[in-house]
């Protein structure tokens, strides 16, 4: 953060780079839970309201280090203020080797997930999917209650390359 910028006008900054000029970063949200409708609650627009409960399978900071690592993509991995002994939950950030339109954020997303080998935590609900679909979200900053109990790794290699023919394309008229 620039040292005399105050916190949120370095966001609305970044966000209006993000729209600009498109996505520099995926960020996964490993928060290991499902949400589950409660029976019988409403909200007023007359959606079931929900809550989040663990999966069966957790995914752990450590096996996912591991996988990239082995595919050898740079990483920042680290786990979230809400993290338990319990319940592990982090953070996946991985650098773009060129900025994604936000129009195109929902394949480049899922063309990330397989070549990471991110589909079994994906179809498992370790990660959670409209987290990394919200482009506008930032919440991907590490924070923690005592922040010496945040885990912490960063992991050497290259930036993800999304190609562009895994993208749709569209005719100029």
């Amino acid at each position: 953060m620039h040292p005399y910028l105050d916190h949120d006008t370095c966001v609305r900054r970044l966000v209006e780079w993000h729209t600009r000029n498109g996505c520099i970063i995926v960020a996964f949200d490993f928060d290991n839970t499902v949400e589950v409708p409660i029976t019988g609650e409403f909200h007023p627009s007359g959606r079931p309201k929900t809550h989040k409960v663990p999966i069966d399978r957790p995914a752990s900071a450590e096996d996912v280090v591991e996988q990239l690592k082995a595919k050898g993509f740079a990483a920042v991995v680290y786990t979230t203020w809400s993290s338990s002994a319990k319940l592990a939950k982090f953070r996946v950030v991985l650098p773009l080797q060129a900025p994604i339109s936000p129009a195109y954020w929902t394949q480049a997303t899922e063309w990330a997930m397989e070549h990471l080998g991110f589909q079994d935590w994906r179809d498992s609900g370790a990660i959670d999917i409209p987290v990394l679909r919200d482009t506008a979200r930032l919440n991907f900053l590490p924070s923690a209650p005592d922040p010496k109990t945040v885990r912490f790794w960063q992991i050497k290699g290259r930036h993800l390359t999304i190609p562009e023919s895994a993208l749709p394309t569209y005719e100029v008229h």
